[in-house]
């Protein structure tokens, strides 16, 4: 399985080092499966966390009752829809990820600025028929609304020459968005659908599918596209995130500012835990802005400029109303702009 596809921005992979040198691929992996964690909680289905620290919160195989009972079925019933197709402790996933240029090489540098490129899945384990359409609306769901690989959090300068190449070794890039790669006559060859997956048969093929797997109760916190908020062509800047979630910006490590409530706190992050509000501002790289001047809206990438984010569970009308609040006066305009994860499930 084989998707074409255009990097609108650089794509961050860098590895332990903090090098964005060469395309390490387990970055690329590792960003589509949590997406798809995304996805297959809001299906009310159960998706672990393989990076929680607490063992209880992950998935492993049980290799000893499998042993007993030799029913591979039954065994993979008990852990997460997410490991049974990415893999876990005891369980290899099902693919092996490969990126390819568009002569279909090997990809092995970095993933940069209109670049086209193939991301194929090859199956050493075969996928369901419900696995398939799944990471078709994941990625889907990536192109249209988010992003991938590393660095999507970095917070775009609300002074715009900030924003490029010749500004602070690009601590403001964009980085991680991708877009469908099209022909010479402007013809979508991506292998993504343009139009819904999540509908009709399929949807009750991927519903009865995740119907098999025992689900456990997992935290609030975890994404879910149901707590989702997007917004196409709006950018949230620093100076906007620091108001939204009452970040200090006198304070050199910009602490919280004090009676900060614990749902600003949750939403900014905080040392090792990751901010919950990501934004992209669309400026070209190489943008020629001078200090002091903006860019004109020539310099915007489009299908770039976005921003997007998530609440814990039955928090989403509050966030989207602090985002409002703080982003524009009016309310009623912004709030037609701001499309909810349910929304985004119906366009699925």
């Amino acid at each position: 399985m084989e998707f074409k596809l255009k990097a609108l921005t650089p794509v961050w992979t860098g590895g332990v080092k903090g090098k964005n040198d060469k395309l390490h691929v387990t970055g690329i992996k590792g960003s589509i499966r949590w997406w798809y964690e995304v996805l297959i909680r809001s299906l009310g289905c159960d998706a672990c966390n393989p990076a929680s620290k607490n063992g209880n919160e992950k998935c492993s195989f049980d290799t000893k009752s499998f042993q007993k009972t030799k029913n591979l079925r039954e065994e993979l019933k008990k852990i997460c829809p997410a490991c049974n197709m990415f893999g876990c402790t005891g369980w290899s996933g099902k693919f092996i990820l490969r990126i390819k240029d568009e002569k279909g090489r090997i990809k092995t540098n970095q993933l940069d600025r209109k670049d086209q490129f193939l991301i194929e899945f090859i199956e050493i384990k075969q996928f369901d028929p419900a696995e398939i359409s799944l990471l078709k609306i994941t990625l889907k769901l990536i192109v249209d609304y988010g992003a991938i690989g590393g660095k999507t959090i970095f917070k775009p300068s609300e002074i715009d020459y900030k924003n490029v190449l010749n500004y602070g070794e690009g601590r403001h890039y964009d980085y991680g968005v991708i877009g469908r790669s099209k022909d010479a006559n402007g013809i979508d060859i991506s292998k993504i659908p343009s139009g819904r997956i999540y509908y009709g048969d399929t949807k009750e093929m991927i519903d009865g599918y995740l119907q098999d797997f025992t689900n456990k109760t997992h935290s609030e916190d975890w994404p879910d596209l149901r707590n989702f908020w997007f917004v196409k062509g709006l950018c949230i800047d620093r100076e906007r995130h620091n108001i939204i979630v009452n970040r200090d910006e006198t304070h050199p490590f910009k602490n919280y500012k004090t009676r900060t409530g614990s749902l600003q706190i949750w939403l900014g992050g905080k040392q090792e835990v990751s901010k919950k509000i990501f934004s992209f501002h669309g400026i070209k790289p190489d943008a020629k802005i001078k200090k002091g001047n903006t860019h004109a809206e020539s310099d915007l990438i489009s299908g770039v400029r976005r921003c997007y984010g998530y609440s814990k569970k039955h928090e989403l009308k509050e966030v989207v109303k602090l985002v409002i609040e703080h982003l524009e006066g009016d309310y009623s305009s912004l709030s037609k702009k701001i499309i909810c994860g349910m929304e985004v499930l119906d366009e699925l």
